[in-house]
C-alpha cells in the first residue's frame, strides 16, 4: 500500500487564472505579511506532469511537487499581478491576517517553506515553468488561448 500525502502549495489553474491552495489568495492584491517568505509553487500542467512522471519513475519515499526555483511570497504575486495588469503594492500587514484568521492564517499563509524537488528532479524529470517569471509568462499566455 502506498501512502499519498498533498502538502500545502499554491497551484495555478490555466483555465481559472487564479491561485488555488494558501487560503486562495489571489494575485494583486499585494503582498502577504512581510513577503518574504519562502511560498513553494508548482502550475497546474507541470503538476499533471509530475504526477504522470511518478506513476512510472523508480522513486521511493517522498517527493516534494514545487517548481525548481524558490519564490518568495512577494515575488510570486508581484510577478502574477504584473501579468494579470492588476496592482500589486498594497501590503496585508502581518497583524491583521493573525487577527483574522488566527492559526490558519499563520499556518498558510505566513510560514515559509522553503523546498525543491530534489527526487523529482534527480530522477529526471523536467519542468516547463520552473520560476516565477516563468509562471507569470505562462499565465500570460493562457489568458489569449
Amino acid at each position: 500500500m502506498h501512502r499519498v500525502d498533498f502538502p500545502a502549495a499554491a497551484v495555478v489553474s490555466e483555465h481559472e487564472y487564479e491561485v488555488l491552495g494558501f487560503g486562495g489568495h489571489p494575485p494583486g492584491e499585494g503582498p502577504i505579511g512581510s513577503g518574504q517568505q519562502w511560498w513553494p509553487w508548482i502550475t497546474m500542467i507541470d503538476q499533471v506532469r509530475a504526477m504522470e512522471f511518478l506513476l512510472t519513475a523508480s522513486v521511493e519515499g517522498p517527493v516534494n511537487l514545487c517548481a525548481p526555483e524558490p519564490a518568495h511570497a512577494g515575488t510570486i504575486i508581484a510577478d502574477l499581478g504584473e501579468a494579470l495588469h492588476r496592482p500589486s503594492r498594497l501590503r496585508v500587514p502581518r497583524k491583521v491576517l493573525s487577527t483574522l484568521g488566527g492559526q490558519l492564517a499563520e499556518e498558510l499563509l505566513l510560514t515559509s517553506m522553503r523546498m525543491q524537488p530534489r527526487v523529482l528532479t534527480g530522477a529526471g524529470f523536467t519542468f516547463e515553468q520552473s520560476t516565477s517569471r516563468d509562471l507569470a509568462d505562462w499565465v500570460r499566455g493562457s489568458r489569449g488561448k
